[in-house]
């Protein structure tokens, strides 16, 4: 710096502190004050104590769903009916009609005639 007068490293420094007090005058604004802190800290506290009950009646709402489901299991196996074959109703099995999908079955089904006077058809 021996080389360069002094008046251009004086306009230099100018320049450089006329740009950081733009910078200054545009950011200080902007910046949190000591009561914007407390009043953040506040809400903060505020949020955490309402996440906090929140908290607490969810997990009380689950506990009671599942107190109640375990209680409506155990009333359905306890009236559950036995697995004793006297106790169970006889089913049937009957046949049932298969309707014709081919042109092979439906040819081979037997056709249906109809009864004289009742407007029914009879096989």
């Amino acid at each position: 710096m021996a080389d360069i007068p002094k008046y251009q490293t004086d306009i230099e420094t100018e320049h450089r502190l006329t740009a950081l007090e733009t910078r200054l005058d545009v950011v200080l604004p902007t910046l949190a004050t000591k009561a914007d802190i407390a009043e953040l800290k506040a809400a903060i506290a505020q949020s955490r104590s309402s996440l906090l009950v929140w908290g607490i009646v969810t997990a009380v709402a689950v506990v009671a769903i599942l107190v109640s489901l375990i209680l409506f299991v155990a009333q359905q196996l306890q009236n559950a009916p036995s697995n004793d074959s006297a106790s169970m109703p006889v089913v049937g099995r009957f046949p049932t009609v298969i309707a014709a999908t081919s042109p092979q079955r439906a040819a081979a089904a037997p056709k249906a005639r109809q009864c004289p006077g009742s407007g029914a058809a009879a096989l």
